[in-house]
């Protein structure tokens, strides 16, 4: 790891950021999004960051790099960070720079008051596996990922604002009540008076 040195991705770095997650993701089988690197661009050095990153380099060259987003577990009683990514380019691979960026996350998180940091890991992958057990990480078998995108977010979006709309329904239908028991008060009032009237 000579001269190795990790330092904090900036706006300048989207390229950088987008060839290695793109790397890590067809490593992965799974498809590179068209104008990965405006998002990044966009989602983490706009006006409200998502995300940060951190990028291991030596004379120059970035050799590895890693992506987090602040978390909260009600569960571990604390927030913390997850690493969405973790990546090594392969020609940089077994000289101790994953750990090292794990490290740097770690001194990140607790100089932030975080409790743990957390990550996802395909249960396949044993290589990785191992590297994330050497580094002292637990591992919840009980835990399945899951996630809602595309048309089933839209979809389940369109649920709430039918939610809504029978809300506003209910309170309509509150305001016709209202209406209606005010009506008979003032008809009640109405013959209390004219029979009083009557009777003088």
């Amino acid at each position: 790891m000579n001269h190795i040195t990790i330092r904090a991705a900036g706006i300048d770095d989207c390229e950088t950021l987008a060839a290695m997650i793109g790397a890590l993701l067809t490593e992965h089988a799974t498809a590179v999004p068209d104008d990965l690197a405006a998002a990044l661009c966009r989602d983490g050095f706009g006006a409200t960051p998502r995300f940060e990153a951190l990028i291991a380099m030596r004379r120059g060259e970035s050799l590895a790099m890693t992506l987090y987003y602040p978390v909260y577990r009600p569960s571990l009683r604390g927030h913390g960070l997850f690493m969405e990514d973790l990546y090594v380019r392969s020609q940089a691979r077994r000289l101790g720079i994953g750990r090292a960026l794990m490290s740097r996350l770690a001194r990140l998180a607790k100089s932030r008051g975080c409790v743990y940091i957390e990550w996802c890991v395909e249960a396949r992958n044993q290589a990785a596996g191992k590297f994330y057990a050497a580094a002292g990480a637990d591992r919840d078998e009980g835990m399945v990922v899951c996630q809602i995108k595309g048309a089933a977010l839209d979809a389940l979006a369109l649920d709430a604002l039918a939610l809504d709309a029978l809300a506003l329904d209910a309170l309509a239908l509150d305001a016709l009540a209202l209406d209606a028991l005010a009506l008979d008060a003032l008809a009640l009032y109405t013959m209390a008076n004219e029979e009083g009237s009557g009777g003088c």
